[in-house]
């Protein structure tokens, strides 16, 4: 998708897969937890339910820094909550 809206024929084909039995998950780059990736499936054409879940590098991350890093201290550079994918403070509840 360009942030808006799927690509030409891509909410079909995933229709198409499900249909002849396919299971999906999405895998994302997008800094926001997987709930929220999964969320925004219908704003750009899709029916959620043809997921069986997502995986997105933000959740990710979060379970890294819980497992390496808990109770240490890290510097943690973001952008503004303002422009973030998900609110900075969401992440860090997520990391322990």
């Amino acid at each position: 998708h360009d942030g808006r809206h799927a690509l030409k024929g891509a909410p079909e084909c995933v229709s198409h897969l499900v249909s002849q039995g396919k299971k999906l998950i999405i895998l994302s780059n997008t800094s926001s937890p997987a709930d929220a990736a999964l969320r925004k499936l219908p704003s750009l054409g899709f029916d959620p339910r043809h997921f069986a879940g997502a995986v997105t590098s933000g959740e990710e991350a979060s379970r890294h820094v819980r497992k390496e890093w808990a109770g240490k201290r890290a510097l943690w550079l973001t952008w503004s909550a303002d422009h973030a994918a998900s609110h900075p403070l969401t992440f860090l509840a997520k990391c322990g």
